[in-house]
């Protein structure tokens, strides 16, 4: 089942957010095209999905694909 969680941050705060999930991102043993294809359920997944969702949700214009190399 799906949960919704909605968090409020200043820009600084989603900032610091954004380098928190990029240096999870850096530390995964995968290399990119395993990150893309990882599983939803993965912790790897998990860090993509939630990389996806902020790039989508705020209006900083930051795209996926600057994380990940991959379109929206």
């Amino acid at each position: 089942m799906d949960q919704e969680l909605k968090l409020i941050f200043n820009d600084e705060q989603l900032e610091n957010l954004e380098m928190v999930l990029l240096e999870a991102k850096e530390s995964l043993p995968d290399d990119e095209q395993q990150f893309i294809d990882a599983s939803p359920n993965s912790y790897a997944g998990t860090i993509r999905i939630m990389l996806e969702q902020m790039a989508r949700q705020t209006n900083r214009g930051v795209a996926p694909s600057e994380y990940m190399n991959c379109e929206v």
